[in-house]
């Protein structure tokens, strides 16, 4: 039953205000008692964080930090993931080394026409072609099923394609990689290929619980990239690469409709990449995300952008590909200009049946100069509470918490200040508000965004529909691809494909895909194809086309960085609309592997000595 709004009180958080919001969130789920669901790498008296800390060594030998994984460095200190008890968060985040900490955050999924429309079929590439469909190059998919049996990953004599399987909600074994999970080693996966139950055998659950009727995502995504067509009879853009799969399934709650599928947390997705990395053994790779979130400051600077952007610029022959997000007509975001004295209201309607286990969040960014209160009103127009800078306050009801609000300012590391609006479960539907004042003497831009959750929650009208990637797709250094329908003449934008720039400017996407009803392999039908729809089923596209890159680069004994890697996808890029440069949602054009291998050719030749 919701609560009965009229005996409400506000009082102060007593949380530091300056903390991650998502800390605050913890730390007053656990005085009132709301446990922290578990996920893959933590158990439920624990939190998985991301940090910039002053030196690895420190981080790992505290006591109170498990799993420590160090995945480098930056100028001012060593990127981190890791697990600390809840009940150990303020004192964790007081320590001297701990430069900047974020909680892990849930990340969702993102949901043969495209070989030709992208120019990847052997008679469009050009005829001095030496990339072999991408051989000696590895794809990593971090998704979440994977048909490990299905004839497209699988050889002529029926061993398998894949490298490895590391499944992180895998029960904990011998090989688990960074101390979670159950990684499948080649040999195990063909061993298990020769049995009557190949699932069984391995112990790994290829549906965990979802719907076999609509196959698996990251078997169709794997496919789109990597397949070789054996079952299908038609192949994916890199049908010779090998493969490696890390499935980062995470249970969601129930009622909502992602098919009970969540993609694991941030410090999940950053573990998986570092891990296909780290097992390349020298090859060239590339990693496919076809995944996202919408809260983060969307300009590259989360500490998971960029520990991904450090990640893949460590070595050469490296990229990292990631959906844009399917956002652009769910109404996730909202901008305004605010003049000084005067304030801006924000509304989102919150439906009548929210599951009693979600928490909705709204983030509002705002420079990092500027002084602004918030103050948060229920449907009818009761006022809730406000936060100035550097402010917490929470709203509650008898022993139980209904919304808080945190104003955290950041100017300590040069970082800009985030609003944080959370409303609890108990919390009646219907319109919500929170007005922002501006405190400061110049005139600002602010910019709000509705975290994604398994249930509809808008902004109300007028919306903002730029800007609407995730920010997992703003990253300085991966690739972000919007998605187009190449079913139909002109190859329109698919309407859901979200829009750039980052909040900090750049152009992103940098380009697009096919991604309306792309046919590749269903789970657990060796000969059937199924049609899905996303900017999910675009970024494997390009994907495959950056293992063709890489094997034609690697054939004409080319090393190519990540710079070199984005510089040549942008420039093999179709304008479209015609005679345009960048477009906010087609990104530099659409993708095309027949100009990106002649872009290799072309900068391989300027290599060459006199």
């Amino acid at each position: 039953m919701p609560f009965d709004l009229s005996e409400m009180s506000e009082e102060p958080s007593g949380i530091d205000p300056n903390m991650d919001p998502g800390f605050q969130k913890l730390i007053m789920q656990r005085e009132f008692g709301m446990a922290k669901s578990a996920t893959a790498s933590s158990d439920e008296n624990e939190t998985a964080v991301i940090a910039l800390v002053t030196k690895f060594e420190l981080w790992e030998s505290n006591e109170n930090v498990k799993k420590p994984v160090f995945i480098g460095s930056e100028e001012d200190g060593d990127l981190v993931t890791g697990r600390i008890p809840l009940a150990k968060i303020e004192e964790i985040l007081a320590l001297p080394e701990v430069l900047e900490i974020e909680p892990s955050k849930p990340i969702f999924p993102t949901l043969r026409v495209s070989i030709s429309e992208t120019e990847a079929s052997s008679n469009q590439l050009p005829p001095d072609t030496l990339s072999n469909g991408g051989e000696g190059v590895l794809i990593g998919v971090v998704d979440f099923g994977f048909d490990l049996s299905h004839p497209n990953f699988r050889n002529a004599d029926g061993t398998t394609r894949v490298t490895e399987i590391w499944d992180q909600l895998g029960q904990y074994g011998l090989s688990a990689p960074y101390g979670y999970g159950q990684a499948y080693k080649e040999v195990d996966i063909n061993q298990a290929l020769r049995t009557e139950n190949v699932f069984a055998t391995l112990g790994y659950d290829l549906f965990k619980g979802s719907n076999p009727a609509y196959g698996t995502h990251g078997t169709h995504v794997a496919d789109i990239a990597a397949g070789n067509g054996q079952g299908t009879g038609t192949p994916g853009f890199a049908p010779k690469a090998e493969l490696m799969f890390v499935d980062a399934t995470a249970p969601m709650p129930a009622g909502t409709t992602e098919a009970g599928k969540g993609m694991g947390e941030s410090d999940n997705i950053i573990d998986a990449v570092r891990y296909i990395f780290e097992r390349s053994n020298g090859r060239p790779t590339v990693v496919n995300l076809s995944l996202g979130t919408h809260a983060g400051p969307h300009d590259g600077k989360g500490l998971i952008e960029r520990s991904i952007d450090t990640l893949v610029d460590a070595e050469p022959n490296r990229a990292v590909v990631i959906a844009a997000g399917n956002s652009y007509m769910e109404d996730s975001h909202q901008s305004g200009r605010l003049e000084p004295g005067t304030y801006v209201d924000v509304e989102w309607g919150v439906p009548h049946d929210v599951p009693p286990q979600i928490v909705t969040e709204v983030q509002t960014w705002y420079p990092k100069d500027a002084k602004v209160r918030v103050e948060l009103y229920a449907p009818g127009g009761q006022f809730l509470g406000g936060a100035d800078p550097a402010d917490g306050r929470r709203c509650v009801i008898g022993y139980a918490l209904g919304a808080y609000l945190s104003n955290r300012t950041n100017q300590d590391r040069g970082r800009d200040n985030v609003i944080s609006t959370q409303l609890y479960p108990g919390m009646p539907g219907g319109i919500y508000r929170i007005r922002l004042v501006l405190l400061s003497d110049e005139a600002i831009d602010f910019h709000s965004w509705i975290e994604r959750c398994p249930f509809v929650t808008k902004f109300r009208p007028p919306t903002d529909q730029s800007m609407t990637l995730g920010s997992l797709s703003s990253g300085r250094l991966t690739l972000t691809v919007g998605a187009y329908d190449a079913t139909v003449p002109g190859t329109p934008l698919s309407v859901f494909s979200s829009s750039g720039p980052t909040r900090d400017g750049r152009k992103k996407p940098e380009v697009s895909a096919p991604g309306e009803k792309v046919l590749a392999a269903h789970a657990g039908i060796p000969n059937r194809s199924i049609g899905q729809s996303g900017t999910s089923m675009a970024a494997p596209a390009v994907t495959g086309i950056i293992a063709l890159v890489f094997a034609e680069a690697k054939a004409l004994g080319k090393d190519l960085s990540v710079h070199e890697v984005r510089d040549i996808i942008i420039k093999a890029a179709r304008k479209n609309p015609p005679g345009g440069d960048w477009d906010p949602r087609y990104g530099y054009g659409r993708i095309s592997a027949q100009a990106a291998l002649e872009q290799v050719k072309a900068l391989a030749k300027e290599m060459e000595p006199f």
